[in-house]
């Protein structure tokens, strides 16, 4: 996955870039789902090895792979956990309905920990893959 943004911060070897979706957002069926939590345009954090500055206009780039299995992450582990909890309740009703709402927690739970660990991997990171515009004080006039 491609877009194109751009660099408003630099932190170290990060990059906050804002995106406006496009592309392969517009064929995603959770793109409504994705624009009405982030109003539009989104900030992303991306790794920085070209050097880009604030102002400049970049690609940023996420492996296809690691687009999957986030959407996995988000999607179906919460829906497995809650499946998870009212097959495990002891009897009907009352207690599967507890038991659907304990898998949804110990589930987010678990994802929170997954999301800590997977956080700094290179494998899962947006990485800025080409400077398409240097800003300078003369594009900006």
């Amino acid at each position: 996955m491609e877009e194109i943004g751009r660099v408003v911060e630099i932190r170290g070897v990060m990059a906050k870039v804002v995106v406006t979706p496009k592309g392969e957002c517009s064929r995603c069926a959770a793109a409504t789902f994705c624009s009405a939590l982030t109003g539009g345009d989104r900030i992303i954090e991306a790794r920085n090895p070209l050097g880009a500055r604030i102002g400049d206009t970049v690609k940023v780039a996420v492996p296809s792979s690691a687009a999957l299995t986030s959407a996995f992450f988000i999607f179906v582990m919460p829906i497995l956990f809650v499946l998870i909890g009212i097959g495990s309740a002891i009897g009907k009703g009352i207690p599967q309905i507890i038991g659907g709402v304990m898998g949804f927690i110990i589930g987010l739970i678990i994802l929170r920990m997954i999301d800590k660990k997977l956080r700094g991997s290179e494998k899962f990171s947006p990485r800025i893959v080409e400077i398409h515009t240097k800003f300078t004080e003369e594009n900006n006039v």
